[in-house]
């Protein structure tokens, strides 16, 4: 059971696929596992070295992605229960000291403000934030915003977060859980109590990024520790001849199965396989499916690998891979440059001037790329298309 568990959790393809990104979310979460794994060792063992472990590797959490601390927060909320002489594991507590502890907490929670007060002070001082760093409520959405929302997650991003299958298990073991008052330690109940909310607030927080970004769920696999676990607790204390029992253990692996080929599946559809003849069965949803093939084949391949595949042409053109360029109209961070190797600016701040584009040119820039024919009707372009050196695949390049 230890072992399907923990296969279990590694089977949202949200996690599969940016668990190797160059995205913080993935090892953000991974650090919270191994931070809760120290703090069960710390807990049973009784060893307050394994207590500091933990908060270290909570801080390193938090100190690459902030909302990914629902377990830590959770965990503190606990201590100062326990601080109040309150019992939150039956007839014992969670904590072996309460003086160290609050000195662990402390520690982790110092070093990460510390942290992010200095960035946003070297932004301020800098003039510039390159990232979105802050949050975002739901509170700040118009109802049509909301709607979308929502269709979003039905659509796409909820299905990268877990199967339907795994997410109605989460849904029904939640509210068994909930049920499960006074049957339980304090502790156990609060953990899928206290995790639920937690997420609940991260959802209000950052709920227009949930519709497309499915990144962002990467966080919420704390659901999975705060539900599955205390659930599996329960049965095993309770109900063990039945978690022993053959058919159960079959049950399980066929469900793990699933999942596993669920993954696998979106994985392949997250990693542009442009195979039409993928029936995708797992994965069931004909919408998700079309969106995403249609995304890998037609907007990847016919206008992203352009860029890739023009690299040897500029080296005709003379432009040398330390010369700076303007990419025009990309909204990206930086996809065109990345695949053409090139330093320079994409149009992610939304150029609207010719002093914009001055300014650019003052800081650099050698070269316009213009990759879609009708942005070059823009009228502040005008004064820098007037020395056209070449054009690949549709993607016209100027000198500036």
């Amino acid at each position: 059971w230890a072992t399907v568990l923990a296969l279990l959790l590694f089977t949202s393809p949200a996690y599969a696929y940016y668990g190797i990104s160059f995205l913080t979310d993935g090892p953000a979460f991974s650090f919270i596992l191994i931070a809760l794994y120290f703090f069960v060792i710390y807990h049973h063992k009784q060893v307050l070295r394994f207590f500091y472990l933990s908060m270290l590797f909570f801080a390193l959490a938090g100190l690459i992605k902030v909302s990914s601390l629902i377990a830590f927060i959770f965990l503190g909320g606990i201590l100062l229960l326990e601080t109040f002489s309150l019992k939150t594991l039956g007839n014992k507590k969670i904590y072996h000291g309460l003086k160290f502890e609050w000195l662990g907490f402390v520690l982790a929670v110092g070093a990460i403000f510390s942290w992010y007060f200095y960035a946003s002070r070297f932004n301020e001082v800098h003039g510039f934030k390159y990232t979105f760093n802050d949050i975002w409520p739901i509170w700040n959405m118009s109802w049509e915003e909301v709607i979308g929302l929502v269709g979003g997650m039905k659509k796409f991003t909820s299905h990268v977060f877990f199967s339907r299958p795994m997410l109605f298990l989460l849904l029904f073991t939640g509210i068994v859980n909930l049920l499960l008052w006074k049957k339980v330690p304090l502790f156990v109940y609060l953990s899928n109590l206290g995790i639920i909310a937690g997420a609940l607030f991260y959802f209000i927080l950052w709920a227009p990024l949930l519709e497309n970004h499915d990144y962002y769920f990467v966080a919420l696999l704390i659901l999975f520790v705060g539900i599955i676990v205390p659930f599996a607790w329960y049965m095993k204390t309770n109900y063990a001849s039945l978690l022993e029992g053959r058919i159960t253990k079959i049950v399980a692996i066929v469900f793990l199965g699933f999942n596993f080929l669920y993954c696998l599946q979106v994985m392949q559809l997250k990693t542009l396989s442009k195979d039409e003849r993928h029936l995708y069965l797992m994965v069931g949803d004909q919408d998700l499916i079309k969106h995403m093939t249609w995304a890998n084949r037609d907007d990847c391949q016919k206008n992203w690998y352009r860029f890739e595949r023009m690299q040897p042409y500029l080296r005709e053109l003379g432009i040398k891979k330390e010369d700076r360029v303007i990419s025009l109209p990309d909204n990206s961070f930086n996809i065109s440059l990345y695949l053409m190797g090139q330093k320079g600016w994409t149009n992610f701040n939304q150029f609207s001037s010719e002093e914009d584009i001055q300014h650019l040119i003052d800081r650099g820039a050698k070269y316009l790329f213009v990759s879609q024919p009708e942005f070059l009707e823009q009228e502040f372009l005008q004064p820098f298309i007037s020395q056209k050196i070449g054009e690949f695949e549709g993607i016209e390049v100027y000198k500036l």
